[in-house]
């Protein structure tokens, strides 16, 4: 039976057997991704001799030499595995690991033996174990330790005794030591005997293979486990065991721990809390002994908390594992302790509160504020936050304001961090209640806390404060307004904006961002700019200026209108207000404006803003051809009087992704002053056309790798042609016919029928196919393309070659798809699957000349895409090739 039959036959009765389905709307198909051939309508039910067949047909991909000959029957068997491994399957699945098995002799290649066995290690039961018992003997040693990886997942008890005997058996150390690993994975108490035997033997001269046996007992665990590790801890094995013991005896008390064992795992701990080896050992220990005492773990880990001469790890996680040991007298313990605390065990005991989040620590957290050392207060301050409520946010901010004269940056962080944070009821108007009253300081720190709260509420005050005499409090009301204001509070705004033309430039500056910020949250583009223009009367030079360059950010026509009036200004102040605002537009409505100033206007300022305004539109993404854009920069090169505007262009030239920009840029290569931007812009374009225009950006890399002097230069044009190689042979140029479609039929029936590209009618349209993807443009969305589900295109290209020569062809597909090659099919993906880029891979034989390569790509629903490459046999990039969507004539 073919094998791609045989698997979806099986899939058949999988679905059956567990009631599952792969997907599919409702009362539609539910076509399971990557099964290539639909089950037949005729019921075939796969036996014991079908599986023998099966696997002989795929036992030569599996062994082949070439890895990407494997690739396909690897999957083929995985995915059979699978399907045999549900529930329901039983008899499907012993049938399938028989056959294995008897095809795991010394004759068959190695890379099958391999994969089969790596399928067998999630598949087999009893009636693999003899089979992978003798595999536990082959001369092979990758085999071996596949057999022995086997028997340790299998189920079956003898698969444990052929383990053990392998371990009676053998002398060699390495070999011990792997099947020691099994038994503890396999949590063998009946190979604890014959462990310990050699334990024993070697117990004066202990080896590796000692240390792996204490690791099993470890995994092993149970009473006969920690009989054995105790009395080795007590003096029964010499001591370079005894971090492995003590890892082992650890790994006992987990176990035991997690089955419900807590005396025995209470034991364990409380052995291993002194032990003054590797530190993770008591750390461990030590987590035990608080998840097993609760409460009465407590007096050991403040032992630890208090003790300056234990290490700091010992002493954060001891503060740590009180987090978790739940009641008031645990919070009132660790609370009492803080007056007589070291000071950073103070630290400790803050942030443990802290994370307990239990309220009753309040009055002793608020009374650390008063702590000689700085990080005891920062600590206190940051427990105020999951501790406290509206009654400390004014504490909060008054600390805030006493760190930030003092400059503790610790305390002012801790104590910003909290009041953002302050959690219950009544904290917003707490905050805001205390404005009023509070000084200049601790105001600007209730400002940046109804801020940081994202308090909309606090709107109308924080509008009172913008009028505040300190011109910090005025900045920092303004910078909270512009992070809560509505857009109903635009002209309010607008009018603080007035008020703060002639103010400091902070404080203009910000009011400026404000009013921009909350201008711009209005949903109606054209209503943005209301705000600015209704407050333009007989406006001071100062306002105007203030005003225009709002309006330059905020945008719009009318906003437009009459920054383009104000250009025309015999008002300097005004005049360079306009000329900013045009320089910072936000679309490429104002580049004929920005270009009429940088050739006309008569301050070399305004003439320098204007450029570089214009230079940053041009690279603004457009729908302008990029021949027009070249032209523009090129321009804008003309009218630079300084070279930082004209790297300014070369930046941008580098960004245009067309092959004639390079010639543009090369020009500028022989300028000393702007050498290094021109092969910084040359290496960018080249990277950029390079997947469409190889020769042309091939060349064009390799004069700089060999003319640069710059080694990060030399470095980034060496990569951007290997990139290059590596990108060889990847189709990006083709002709496209469709989208085809027949009502009623699913994408099934339209792979299996030819329409005319197919059948190689005179008459069929066919067009350029434009990528889709700047970035990969071998990779092609069919959706954007052509739109649509079940549905199918077909693409052609072309591929010269100057003699007849084997190649890989790779094709990737979503969905289904057909490759023929000079009219000849040479391909066929019958599923339902995602776009992989070149997940098919088949090898074919171009001619000599112009070769035709064309895919039918079949939409089932969903995504839809295709890539294509032509490779060497070995995978690498081809040499000599050439392609095109037309082959020329």
């Amino acid at each position: 039976m073919n094998r791609r039959l045989f698997t979806c036959v099986l899939l058949g009765l999988a679905v059956g057997a567990t009631g599952c389905r792969f997907g599919g709307a409702a009362g539609g198909p539910a076509t399971p991704k990557h099964v290539v051939t639909p089950i037949p309508s005729a019921p075939l039910t796969p036996s014991r001799a079908a599986y023998e067949a099966w696997l002989d047909e795929l036992l030569p991909g599996l062994g082949a030499a070439d890895v990407a000959e494997r690739e396909r029957p690897q999957q083929d068997l995985e995915h059979l595995c699978f399907l045999v491994g549900q529930p329901g399957m039983e008899e499907q699945r012993r049938w399938l690991c028989e056959a294995m098995g008897a095809r795991l002799g010394a004759g068959v290649p190695l890379p099958a033996r391999i994969w089969l066995l790596r399928q067998l290690e999630r598949l087999s039961g009893e009636e693999s174990v003899v089979v992978l018992d003798c595999l536990l003997r082959d001369e092979e040693p990758q085999v071996r330790d596949l057999a022995r990886r086997c028997l340790q997942a299998n189920p079956s008890p003898l698969a444990g005794e052929a383990l053990r005997i392998a371990f009676d058996e053998t002398e060699d150390p390495d070999w011990r030591i792997a099947l020691a690993n099994s038994f503890g994975a396999r949590r063998d108490e009946k190979a604890i005997p014959p462990m310990i035997a050699l334990v024993y033997r070697d117990r004066y001269e202990p080896t590796p293979v000692a240390a792996a046996v204490v690791m099993a007992l470890g995994d092993i665990a149970g009473p006969e486990s920690q009989h054995w590790l105790s009395y080795f801890w007590l003096g029964g094995a010499p001591d370079v065991l005894r971090p492995a013991i003590a890892d082992a005896l650890l790994r006992c008390a987990e176990l035991d721990l997690a089955e419900g064992h807590e005396r025995s795992a209470l034991a364990t701990y409380e052995l291993l809390i002194g032990y003054t080896g590797p530190e993770h050992v008591r750390l461990g220990a030590l987590r035990g002994l608080a998840r097993t005492k609760g409460h009465e773990a407590l007096p050991t880990l403040l032992s630890y908390i208090l003790d300056d001469k234990a290490s700091d790890t010992m002493r954060a996680w001891a503060a740590t594992l009180t987090h978790d040991i739940p009641g008031f007298a645990t919070t009132a313990t660790l609370a009492a302790k803080l007056p007589e605390a070291p000071d950073a065990a103070r630290v400790l005991l803050l942030n443990a509160l802290a994370e307990r989040g239990d309220a009753s620590a309040l009055p002793a957290v608020l009374s650390e504020l008063n702590a000689e050392h700085s990080d005891v207060r920062a600590a206190a301050l940051t427990a105020l936050g999951p501790l406290g409520g509206a009654d400390v946010a004014l504490t909060l901010a008054q600390a805030a304001a006493r760190a930030a004269e003092h400059g503790d940056a610790a305390e002012h962080d801790a104590a910003r961090r909290s009041l953002a944070t302050l959690r219950g009821d009544g904290v917003d108007e707490a905050l805001r209640a205390a404005l009023d009253s509070a000084t200049a300081a601790v105001r600007l720190e209730l400002i940046v806390a109804l801020r940081e709260r994202n308090c909309a509420a606090a709107v109308p005050a924080l509008i009172a404060q913008a009028r505040h005499a300190s011109p910090a409090v005025r900045a920092s009301a303004f910078e909270a307004l512009g992070a809560l204001a509505p857009p109903e509070a635009a002209a309010n705004l607008v009018a603080l904006l007035v008020e703060a033309a002639d103010d400091e430039e902070e404080v203009r500056q910000t009011a400026e961002d404000a009013v921009v910020a909350v201008c711009g949250r209005d949903p109606d583009e054209a209503r943005r700019s209301a705000p600015l223009l209704s407050a333009w009367t007989e406006t001071p030079p100062a306002v105007a200026a203030s005003l225009l360059r709002a309006l330059g950010r905020v945008g719009g026509p009318a906003a437009l209108e009459r920054v383009r009036a104000a250009c025309r200004s015999t008002e300097p102040q005004m005049a360079d207000a306009a000329v900013r605002a045009l320089a910072e537009w936000s679309s490429a409505d104002v580049l004929d404006d920005l270009l009429d100033l940088a050739q006309h206007a008569d301050d070399a300022t305004q003439r320098t803003l204007a450029l570089r305004g214009y230079v940053r539109l041009v690279g603004l993404p457009s729908e302008r051809p990029p021949a027009q854009t070249i032209e523009m920069y090129q321009t804008a090169m003309k009218l630079a009087e300084q070279p930082e505007e004209r790297r300014l262009a070369l930046a941008g030239l580098g960004a245009v992704r067309h092959p004639d920009v390079l010639g543009v840029i090369e020009g500028h290569l022989a300028d000393a002053e702007l050498r290094g931007e021109a092969e910084a812009a040359v290496v960018s374009a080249a990277t950029l056309i390079g997947p469409r225009h190889r020769d042309v950006a091939r060349t064009a890399l390799q004069r700089i790798i060999e003319t640069t002097t710059t080694d990060a230069t030399r470095r980034r044009a060496e990569k951007a042609l290997a990139d290059l190689r590596r990108y060889e042979g990847r189709l990006t140029d083709w002709l496209v016919a469709g989208p085809y479609e027949e009502p009623g039929r699913d994408w099934s029936w339209l792979l299996d029928h030819a329409f005319p590209p197919e059948r190689g009618t005179p008459d069929v349209q066919w067009r350029p196919l434009d990528p889709t993807s700047l970035n990969k443009p071998w990779t092609f969305d069919l959706r954007k393309a052509c739109g649509g589900e079940q549905r199918c295109v077909y693409a052609r290209s072309a591929v010269w070659s100057p003699e007849p020569r084997e190649v890989r062809l790779e094709v990737g597909s979503d969905d289904a798809v057909q490759v023929w090659l000079n009219g000849r099919l040479v391909h066929a993906a019958r599923e339902t699957r995602a776009h992989t880029p070149f997940q098919d891979r088949v090898r074919v034989t171009l001619d000599a000349g112009w070769n035709t390569v064309m895919l039918k790509v079949v939409q089932a629903g969903g995504e839809w895409a295709f890539s294509c490459a032509v490779r060497a046999p070995d995978g690498e990039p081809p040499d000599g090739l050439r392609f095109a969507a037309t082959p020329p004539p």
